[in-house]
Parts: C-alpha cells; structure tokens; sequence
C-alpha cells in the first residue's frame, strides 16, 4: 500500500533561509554602535577638555529645558553632530573583522571538525555491504551531489552529521550507525536521509555561517562588551563615554544599562540563531518524507527514545535540535514547519525595530551627518522574508498561526526599540518619563498588531491564486512586492514618531498631559502630514486595498441600518469623550479627536456584511461633520479652521472605512483545512 502524498512547500525559500536573514540583520545592527572603542581610536580624534565641556553644554542646553530642542545655538549642531569624526569607517572595520573571522571559521572549520574528531573515510575494504548501500542511496536521492562518507569512531551513539563548505560535503555517521546498519536498517536509512537531506536542502552553508557568526559576535562584540560594562560598574565610568561627556546619567548606572541590554541583545541573537537550526532540522525531516513517506514510523521510535533533558542554561546554549515532541508533531503534521509562530514575528519585529533604530532614533537624527545607515536596504530583506514566510503558512490554514504571528509582531517592534543601541542613547543623554516612553511604545505595538493582521489576510486572499498557477513563484512574488512596498514607504514614517514623542513632551505641543493621548495625538498628527497632507493618501489606500481584492467575491446582501446606526452612537460618544479630555481651540487637537471617533464609527458600522464601505464612510463623516459643526457653535472658531478640520476628518473617514473594511475577517478568506493537490505539492 502506498502512503498517502505528502505537502512539501520547497517552491518557496525555506524558513531556514528567513530566520538566517534575521540573524544577519540583527548582529551588523547591533555592531554598528556597540563595538569595542579600539575600533573607533584609529578614526575618531580624541577631544580636549574644553571640547568635552562644550559637548556637556550643547546636550544640556538641548534636551535638557522644555521648549528648547528646536532653539538650541547654531554652534551646537556641529558639536553635538560629531564633527569630524568618521563614524562609518569605524562601522566598516567592524563589519570587515566580523566577515573576515566568519568567513575563516566557514572556509577553515571542516578541516578542523575532521582532524578533532578523528574522522575517517569509510573504506570499501573494511565495509563493502555499507559502502555499497551508501554508494547506492546518494546515487538514488543526491545524483547531482557529491559527498564523502565519514565515520567517527569515537562516538557510539545513534547519530550522523552533515557538514561541510562549498565543493566539499561530509556525512559523518558514528560507531553505533555500524550496529544500526546490521539490527534495523529501516531506521538506519531514515537517519541516512535525514542528512542526505541537509545536503539538498543546501542549508550547509547557511549553517556553518551561522555558528561561525554567532561565535565571531559572541568574541568582537559580546565579550569586550561585558568586560567594558563590568569595568564601568567597579570604577563608576561607563565603558565608552568620558566622565564630562555625560549629562545626566551617573557612570556605574550607564553601565548597568549598557549591560542589561546588551544581554538581552545576545537573547535576541541566540532566538535568530536557534531559528534557523530547528528550522532546518524540521525541512530535513520534511525532505526526508518526501523521499520515503515509511520514513515516519523508525524516525518516530528514534525521536521517542531521545532521553527528555532537563532545562539548564548550558543545554539551552548548546541546543541546535528542535525538542523531540515537536519533531514527532511534524512527522504527522505541517504545522511545525510551515507556522508563523511567536518566536518568528517577534525576532522579526524586534529586527524592524533594530534596522531603523540607527536612522529615526533621536540620536541617529543627529548622526546623519557623520554617516548614512542604510536602513530601507534591511527594511527590504525583511518585508521580504516576512511576506515569504507568512504566504507559506498561509497555504495550509491549520498552521497559520495567525494570533501568535500578530501578538509576536506587536511585542517584538516595541521590546526591539526598548533594547537598540540609539534608543539607549537617548535615554543616556536625557532620562525622559518613563510613562512617556511607553506611550510612545504603543505606537510601535499597534503597527506590529495591523502590520500582521494585513500581512495575514493579504496571503490568505492570494494563497488559491498561487496554488492554481503554472508557475506558482511568479505569483507569489505580487503579494510579497505589496508587503515589500508598503514597508518601504511607511517604516521610517511610523519610527519617527518615537522621537517626535519626546520633541514634543519636551516642547509641549500639543499641551497634553496625559502620554497615552499625547502619544496618539503627535502619531496622527505626523502621520496625516505624511499620508494625508501631503497627498500620498490615495496611494496608501490602494497598496493596502489592492492586493486585497484577489479574494473571492461574497454575494450581495441588503442593506441593514442597524450596525450604521450604532457607528453613528459609538462615534459620537467616543469623540465627545475625547474632546472633553483634549479641549483646545487648535486645529491638531480638533481633527485628532473628531478623526479618532470617526474612526471608531467607521470601525463599528463595518462590521456588517452588506456594504462596509459605505457603512463606514458614511458613519465616519457624519460623526466627524456633525461634531466639528457641534464645537463650532459652543466656541470660537474661524471657517478656516473648522473648514480644515472636516477635510481631516472627511479624509480619516475614507481610510478608516477602506481599512477596517479590509481587515475585518471573512469567512471566504479562510482556506482549507488541508492541501492534498496543487503546487506546494511535489510528487513522488
């Protein structure tokens, strides 16, 4: 009897291949400003004591007064810009060493691997049934490949291992594979495949830049990091900056800060680095099943007698293996292997976060003098990697894993802010409230929260279009364009209002007390002058709504007055509520509350299935309208002014139907239970 047809997703990049693009952005970010000083030395001139102290002043006299920040002396922008100082080729040379050791360890370390563990090739003589069977398998399911057969004496587990460097690959089978090969060959194929596999799944080479780069970091970065943290705690300096160079922060408590990011930095590393790994053991078994779908019953009596390991930090350090319960999940499933899941989204976002620190962070403004931070570059790679990953997931919808994905995203654009190296710099220079700064974090959370809800529902519209095509990779490549160009254009945007938080609670404009609605006041502001003002509205609508409409069509419905008539009352409330709490006679704060209840009309009215969009502008203006007429009649207002604020609020309207419209969930958008035909299945 023939098992049943497995899915095997290979048309698409692995998530071996995305997680790897993760690890790659988050180590050059963080070495970009966090690096040994001796970098810095052979470019950087030293600065006397007076130049330290015009530093000291020009900080002060900047973040320190409210209403400051935008008047500070002419002289000061130099000063506090760097000069000088050639910040890039400092950056370059980090890059330069971190490459140089990777590529070394890469090219250099199957040498080594060999001569350490005394491996040796597998002689004909000695063996001829299991060179021939060997011989015979890689002719079978590598006949392309070339690979040379080791064994390891040494070792009298069950085990194998597939390594090696381009022109060169190596399984390496231990001393109980010979026992193995003799008792139960089934399972000794298996374990066979399961490293032929990581030779055609070309993840060798991914693998061994990967551990060599964690190392590279873990020996430039990490380590001379600690030690200058630790020094800075002991001598109460911290362990980059001159005494008189700091305004406000105290030197031991510098460092402590230092320290505790820069290991939560490395948590964030060791998560990239452990991605990649489970991602490509669980591609190899899945490779493996392909081959051989009998495969599954001895990998399973082999990964149930893998003794359960107690948590420990040093297990956890060494681990590059999924648990073993997750390895038998996806021997039945493909939820393991093709899930957007937590962890995924959350280094993801916390990457976002990472790429565009270094350019729209308060200091990195001040930076851009010195040098240029490519930040849309990695802003790219990601939209690409996540546009990929998702629209694997979304071609199976028990492993979408859409609530995980979304809340990943949400917590990890903001916990990455918190944690990258210009944020902590701001911080250093000028210890802002902290309930500001978490306002401000809101933002960011509810960017990562739409971002993954749009992303979802973007490749679960295009997912049958995909499966139905000749050649599926072309058009998948249209909704990961869409993911890739709505980053682009609103990444470095929605960023800014992190610092702009800080400009204006500094300047206090607008005169709000309250963070949260001082957050969200400065974000709709910045965002409208942005998108609306300045007349990329239309554009915005239609990326978001475009891509949308490859979805099926629902049959139309009557119209129902009942869920417009409670926009119109939620809308309304929910404007007067923050009127009342924002009464002022400016123009920002007016459309800011009647555009907020507008939006909340619009949000309820769509929730309809006959004719959203129309519920929603049409709640959303009537709102907006009746309260800007509403306060026009209680306070004094030119026509100018409440003429400008219903063009606002007429314009929240359109895009908060439009969107909301958009994302809402319908049932047509939900796929299969499961996939048994089509593309992403390859045949035997």
């Amino acid at each position: 009897m023939t098992a049943p047809r497995r899915p095997a997703p290979f048309l698409l990049p692995s998530g071996t291949s995305s997680a790897f693009l993760l690890l790659i952005s988050v180590v050059f970010t963080i070495s970009t400003l966090w690096h040994p000083a001796l970098f810095n030395v052979l470019f950087t001139p030293s600065k006397s004591p007076d130049e330290r102290a015009a530093y000291a002043r020009c900080v002060a006299a900047i973040f320190a007064v409210p209403g400051r920040i935008l008047a500070s002396s002419p002289e000061c922008a130099p000063i506090v810009r760097g000069g000088g100082d050639d910040g890039w080729m400092a950056m370059l040379l980090v890059f330069a060493v971190l490459c140089l050791l990777t590529a070394a360890q890469y090219w250099f370390g199957p040498v080594r691997r060999i001569r350490r563990r005394r491996l040796r090739p597998i002689d004909r003589d000695v063996f001829p049934a299991l060179r021939e069977h060997l011989d015979r398998t890689a002719a079978e399911f590598l006949p392309r490949g070339r690979v040379e057969f080791l064994l390891d004496v040494v070792n009298p587990a069950v085990d194998g291992l597939a390594f090696g460097r381009a022109g060169r690959r190596y399984i390496a089978l231990s001393r109980g594979m010979l026992v193995l090969f003799e008792r139960d060959p089934a399972l000794f194929k298996a374990v066979l495949l399961h490293e032929m596999a990581h030779v055609r799944n070309r993840d060798l080479d991914i693998t061994a830049v990967v551990l060599a780069l964690w190392r590279a970091f873990l020996v430039v970065i990490l380590a001379p990091g600690l030690l200058g943290a630790v020094v800075g705690i002991l001598v109460g300096m911290p362990p980059w900056i001159d005494g008189g160079m700091q305004a406000f922060v105290s030197g031991p408590g510098l460092s402590w800060l230092f320290a505790a990011q820069l290991v939560a930095l490395t948590g964030l590393a060791w998560l990239t680095r452990y991605t990649v790994l489970q991602a490509r053991e669980l591609h190899a078994d899945a490779r493996v099943l392909t081959w051989w779908p009998e495969a599954a019953a001895p990998l399973r009596r082999l990964f149930d007698a893998v003794p359960r390991r107690r948590w420990s930090l040093a297990e956890l350090r060494r681990r590059t293996h999924p648990r073993p319960g997750t390895r038998v999940a996806a021997l039945t499933g493909d939820g393991p292997l093709l899930r957007q899941g937590f962890a995924f989204s959350f280094a993801l976002g916390a990457c976002f976060s990472l790429s565009m620190d270094v350019a729209t962070s308060m200091s990195g403004q001040l930076r851009q003098g010195a040098f240029y931070w490519p930040a849309e570059v990695f802003v790219l790679v990601l939209g690409i990697a996540l546009g990929i990953r998702e629209l694997r997931a979304a071609a199976y919808a028990e492993a979408a894993g859409g609530l995980r994905a979304r809340f990943g995203l949400a917590i990890g654009l903001p916990v990455g802010w918190a944690m990258a190296p210009s944020r902590m710099t701001d911080h250093a220079m000028a210890p802002f409230p902290v309930g500001v700064q978490l306002a401000a974090l809101l933002v960011l959370a509810a960017a990562g929260w739409f971002l993954g809800l749009w992303v979802e529902r973007v490749m679960a519209a295009w997912t049958p279009k995909v499966r139905a095509a000749d050649r599926p990779v072309r058009v998948a490549a249209v909704p990961v364009a869409f993911v890739v160009v709505v980053l682009l254009l609103a990444a470095r945007t929605v960023y800014e209002t992190q610092y702009l938080v800080i400009i204006a609670h500094l300047t206090q404009d607008p005169a709000v007390s309250d963070p949260v609605l001082l957050a969200l006041a400065v974000a709709q502001r910045w965002l409208f002058s942005h998108f609306a003002a300045s007349g990329w509205l239309p554009l915005t609508v239609a990326l978001l709504v475009l891509p949308l409409l490859a979805r099926p069509r629902t049959p139309f419905r009557p119209i129902k007055a009942r869920t417009l008539l409670i926009g119109l009352v939620v809308g309304v409330a929910v404007t007067a509520l923050s009127v009342a709490f924002l009464y002022s006679s400016t123009v920002d704060i007016l459309a800011f509350g009647c555009g907020f209840g507008a939006g909340v009309a619009a949000a309820t009215a769509v929730w309809a299935r006959a004719a959203p969009v129309l519920k929603g502008v049409l709640a959303a203006s009537v709102v907006g309208v009746f309260t800007v007429v509403s306060l026009a009649a209680v306070m004094p207002m030119s026509w100018k002014l409440m003429t400008f604020a219903s063009g606002q609020v007429l314009e929240v309207a359109l895009l908060a139907g439009l969107v909301t419209t958009a994302l809402r969930s319908p049932e047509n958008a939900k796929g299969p239970s499961r996939v048994r035909e089509g593309p992403f299945v390859k045949p035997l």
